[in-house]
């Protein structure tokens, strides 16, 4: 068969004397086209084996590479002969002094024949991405404490500022990881923010004086803003620029105005929202506060440049290297010393490299020093290749590792750069991978997509050539998830994991019309693929169900695993004897599973929370029991761990307590087992490295506290081939399979947030826009400092990262071969990951539903053994013990819930005691200042959190405003004592036993005429008579409340009652 890209490939394969670009779209045989053309450039003598060098993207890939390259050389040998035969056959005797690896291998080779001139020691060593996050934290911590030791004036500069050095962490590791690119500089002269600070003061009080007073409602946001203003002017007053600066942030960004909190001064009300606050916001405060931060900027990063270089000068004199070092080392090693770079374009003749588009930028560099003409020439930009020197293979459109420092930009640099000197741009588009529909398809989806999208932010779009011929089935089906309530992601995707799972099972059962090209199924022919990683346990635990094998990649960190937090919180018992936190959590947690009033009956017996003491004498016997074989555990535990290896007595210690087969028998089984496993094969690797095993118990504990310290988790299966593969659509690339789902409909996580940095590296001159951000929350950063023109900048970037969002769309449709299934939710047709593609899916039919409803996992025999019932027999026996209590235990918020309505009772507001508990925890937030100046995030986060639908969002967030509009607000302010969520549990005697009285004050406070006791309730009161209901069912749990507080304090008890956020009201019990 004649391919319609067959010239192309005969020029790759015969013009070994031109250098060349190859646009190779998805499954178009560029490896095969890149190994055919390095065999050629042997066996024709344009290139000793030993001169030519091939980079690949991974080692994975340089292994594949480098096994086809040599079983292609076999295969040329049996049919050459005369010098071409002369030639293989000295390739073959030579093929290990050619070089095929990573673009880091390559440079750390050149490296170390001339640590020299790179001034390196000799014996330098690269460091691993764990290593490497612990020595830049020291070389911070380091290089600031060197700076107070000195007596840098710059740290009081940053005190005069309202900065703090930690404040800066942030920014000092994203620099080091553009430390090849100098930073937008440009001096600002500080603002005149007195001024600003005046002209504030005088819309306070122009806009004060048209506030109702009383109000006729609620405090809207700009009134509780204007208050807030009031009382910093009041309370604080202006000492420094920094509370210049924090007063103006007050009146800054959205204040929302609603007239009716402003009658009657609607008329003034509607005139501030529609021109004064706007006008005040952008023509005042807005350019003052951008100019200060500006301002900040020509201060704070000049010292993060300082501490980067210090970084890099210790790296360098102590020989540890990190994989950027390597590039940067040897760009500047090629560029600084021609005698070098002539050295090593005769060592090697000919570079061919795969994956161009998501490689470093330096690769680039580094290629064009070692190929160009002119060695006295040190911007690369301007190097011409020497003719056949430089061979690469790329796609522009599956170009999508931008946050990894893949520059879309550069790529077209180096492809016009060769095109523009007399070098070949040749297209492969031929695609041996999908079945002729998918093809179809994917062109017509695609190539308006890539339309819209301008240069240099897109790449140009190639359709694809069909090579497989097709059948009467269609290649692309669709799953139509019909409208959830609230919308909720979470019933969205378990909703969507059924049905793929359901498919799957039944297709390896052979039960459905599409089953690839076999009769039956087999797992590893599926490939599921979502947008980010946060719903994937949804589909694993789908799969589980229904005993289909499963690997996940790009899953959740190991540090999350469940498994891993119970083995080490035993091993943190061990190793600190005398803390009783270690002690309480190992009691409380899985292994021993006592619960509070367990331990407070221990406590009351005498008990002390240290392993090492003897135990009471008068302690329950069932109780005594158990803490017995719990203490057993820890003593064996440190008697192996004093006289073995480390990994030798862990997993000495995970034997002993039965840990692999306890956690097998639980949901998602394999998966926690598969992470126990990989756990025990890090902690090997630590010890080989020679840990102490208080060493290898604090790297646990790391692999939890650090978010990154990413290791993946895994599942039993990981090991096999023949699974289904569920991974993140970054994790997909180079790979394919026969049928794949574009799944997790709804996620829209992805677009939270926005550009964090911008570089450019093909200007004359090249530069990085980079902000200094520090935490708000747990969700949000504040932009502290910025350089000049980063809106701008800000602009750009999101047009790069709009572009490589369609890119890694292309990137998982092209990697089905016979079907590719869409799962969609048209109910929010704009929303996630795969909406573009919806208008194209209309016509394209529905997945059919499998019959293959979940089925318990059954227990594996091997597993699962006697001994295992016997414990769970005798743990349950000792549970219906322990419950047979000499004392009795009585919550006090058993009613906390709500009040008990049907389904038809409940108003539109009730939501349940899931949504109750967000409601607590974002006034608590409030109350401490933890909340962020949106909050809009972090509720959608505690919504999902406590599995309350992320529709009540609105309602939240009103409740939120609704509260600090409220007196009671205003009255926490004035407070100098404010406590929340105060947990405490009394003991008193009842019909002669022990009753223990436990509940949580949700808000107490003291006024100047005692304390004030706040219940919150999120009750769906709709009439009088509900409000009365609830306060005669709530009155026993406050006064309990009141009660005891004056008995703790001493002091008496102003008021107490609830607040209604149904009702906006407080109401007096």
């Amino acid at each position: 068969m004649n391919l319609r890209d067959q010239q192309a490939r005969d020029k790759i394969a015969e013009a070994l004397d031109r250098n060349m670009m190859v646009l190779a779209g998805a499954g178009a045989g560029k490896t095969y086209a890149l190994v055919q053309r390095m065999v050629n450039a042997v066996e024709k003598g344009v290139v000793a084996v030993d001169q030519l060098s091939a980079i690949t993207f991974t080692r994975k890939a340089a292994g594949e590479m480098r096994g086809r390259f040599f079983r292609e050389l076999k295969s040329r040998a049996k049919n050459a002969d005369g010098e071409d035969l002369d030639r293989i056959q000295n390739a073959l005797e030579k093929v290990d002094q050619c070089f095929i690896g990573t673009i880091h291998s390559f440079c750390g080779q050149l490296l170390r024949e001339r640590p020299v001139e790179a001034g390196l020691p000799p014996d330098f060593s690269e460091v691993e991405e764990r290593e490497e996050a612990v020595m830049r934290r020291e070389a911070w911590d380091a290089f600031v404490q060197q700076s107070f030791l000195s007596e840098d004036p710059r740290l009081v500069k940053f005190e005069e500022l309202g900065l703090r050095p930690e404040d800066l962490y942030g920014f000092f590791q994203r620099r080091y990881q553009f430390s090849d690119v100098p930073l937008v500089s440009e001096p600002v002269q500080k603002p005149d923010l007195s001024t600003a600070v005046s002209q504030l003061e005088a819309f306070l009080q122009r806009t004060e004086a048209h506030i109702p007073d009383p109000l006729s409602g609620r405090r809207d946001a700009l009134q509780t803003a204007l208050s807030r203003a009031r009382l910093f002017l009041s309370n604080r007053g202006i000492q420094s620029d920094a509370d210049r600066i924090e007063l103006l942030k007050i009146l800054s960004g959205n204040l929302g105005v609603t007239l009716k909190s402003w009658t009657p001064n609607q008329d003034f009300a509607k005139h501030l929202r529609d021109t004064l606050l706007p006008e005040f916001q952008t023509e005042i405060l807005d350019p003052t506060l951008t100019r200060w931060r500006q301002y900040i900027y020509r201060f704070a990063a000049p010292f993060v440049d300082d501490a980067v270089a210090e970084y890099a000068r210790t790296r360098r004199e102590s020989g540890r290297l990190t994989f950027q070092d390597l590039l940067e080392l040897a760009a500047r090693l090629l560029r600084d010393h021609p005698e070098v770079r002539r050295h090593f374009q005769d060592r090697y003749h000919c570079l061919f490299v795969d994956e161009f588009q998501d490689t470093d930028p330096i690769q680039a560099e580094i290629l064009l020093y070692l190929t160009g003409e002119n060695l006295q020439e040190t911007d690369w930009r301007k190097l011409t290749p020497r003719p056949g020197s430089l061979f690469l293979v790329g796609d522009g459109k599956q170009s999508i590792y931008r946050f990894r420092r893949a520059d879309v930009e550069t790529f077209d640099l180096v492809r016009n750069r060769i095109d523009n000197t007399n070098g070949d741009i040749v297209n492969l588009n031929t695609n041996f991978r999908s079945l002729g529909h998918l093809c179809d398809w994917i062109n017509a989806a695609f190539e308006p997509l890539f339309a819209a999208h301008e240069k240099p932010y897109q790449a140009e779009f190639a359709p694809l050539f069909k090579y497989r011929s097709d059948d009467e089935t269609d290649a692309v089906r669709r799953i139509s998830i019909d409208k959830v309530y609230r919308n909720s992601r979470s019933q969205i995707a378990e909703e969507d994991a059924a049905r793929i799972a359901n498919f799957i099972a039944t297709a390896i059962e052979g039960k459905t019309e599409i089953n690839g090209e076999a009769a039956n199924a087999s797992p590893g022919d599926f490939l599921i693929l979502t947008r980010t990683s946060g719903y994937l346990s949804h589909y694993a635990q789908a799969l589980e169900e229904r005993s289909i094998p499963f690997e996940i990649t790009g899953g959740n960190r190991l540090g999350e695993a469940d498994v891993l937090h119970t083995l080490t919180d035993f091993l943190e018992t061990v190793y600190m004897l005398d803390n009783p936190l270690p002690l309480l959590a190992y009691l409380r947690g899985d292994l021993v599973g006592l619960g509070d009033d367990a331990l407070y009956a221990f406590k009351k017996a005498g008990g002390d929370f240290n392993w090492t003491r003897d135990l009471p004498k008068g302690m329950d016997r069932e109780l005594r029991r158990t803490f017995e074989q719990a203490y057993d555990h820890l003593k064996k535990a440190l008697e192996w761990l004093h006289s073995l290896s480390p990994d030798t007595a862990i997993a000495r210690c995970v034997e002993r307590l039965g840990l692999l087969p306890f956690v097998r028998t639980l949901p998602m089984g394999e998966t926690h087992a598969g992470n126990l496993i990989r756990i025990l094969s890090l902690i090997r690797e630590w010890s080989a490295q020679g840990m102490h095993w208080g060493q290898v118990v604090t790297e646990l504990r790391a692999l939890i506290d650090d978010r990154d310290y990413k290791i993946e988790q895994m599942t039993i299966p990981s090991a096999q081939e023949n699974v289904v593969r569920l991974m993140n659509l970054h994790q997909a690339k180079g790979l394919q399979g026969k049928i794949v789902f574009l799944a997790d409909p709804y996620d829209t996580s992805y677009t939270r947030y926005g550009p964090e940095f911008h570089v450019s590296r093909t200007r004359d001159e090249p530069f990085l826009a980079l902000p200094i951000t520090k935490p708000r929350g747990p969700y949000q950063r504040e932009v502290v400092a910025e350089p000049v023109s980063w809106e701008d900048a800000q602009a750009e970037e999101t047009q790069f990262l709009q572009g490589e969002e369609l890119r890694l769309l292309y990137v998982a449709a092209t990697r089905a071969e016979n079907l590719l299934v869409v799962s969609t939710y048209e109910e929010k047709p704009d929303h996630g990951p795969w909406s573009p593609l919806y208008p194209h899916l209309k016509n394209v039919p529905e997945l059919a539903h499998g019959d293959h409803s979940a089925q318990p996992t059954p227990e594996t025999p091997s597993i699962k053994t006697p001994s295992v019932e016997m414990e769970r027999e005798q743990r349950e026996q000792f549970w219906q013990a322990v419950k047979k209590e000499s004392f009795k235990v009585t919550q006090v918020t058993d009613d906390r819930a709500d009040i008990t309505y049907t389904d038809e009772e409940r108003s539109a507001t009730g939501k349940g005691a899931a949504y109750g508990t967000v409601i607590h925890r974002i006034f608590d937030d409030a109350i401490n200042m933890r909340l962020p100046d949106d909050p809009t995030p972090y509720v959608i986060h505690l919504l999902q959190e406590a599995g309350a639908d992320a529709e009540f969002l609105p309602n939240a967030l009103d409740a939120l405003q609704q509260f600090r509009n409220s007196e009671i607000w205003t009255e926490i302010q004035a407070s100098e004592t404010v406590y929340t969520e105060v947990p405490f549990a009394v003991s008193q005697a009842k019909n002669n036993a022990s009753e223990i009285i436990r509940g949580v004050i949700d808000l107490v406070y003291r006024l100047p005429g005692g304390w004030k006791i706040v219940d919150y309730k999120t009750n769906a009161v709709k009439t009088d008579e509900d409000v009365q209901a609830l306060c005669e069912q709530t009155a026993d749990q406050v006064n309990t409340y009141a009660r005891h507080w004056a008995k703790f304090t001493g002091e008496t008890i102003f008021a107490k009652g609830l607040w209604l956020t149904a009702r906006r009201e407080f109401l007096t019990i």
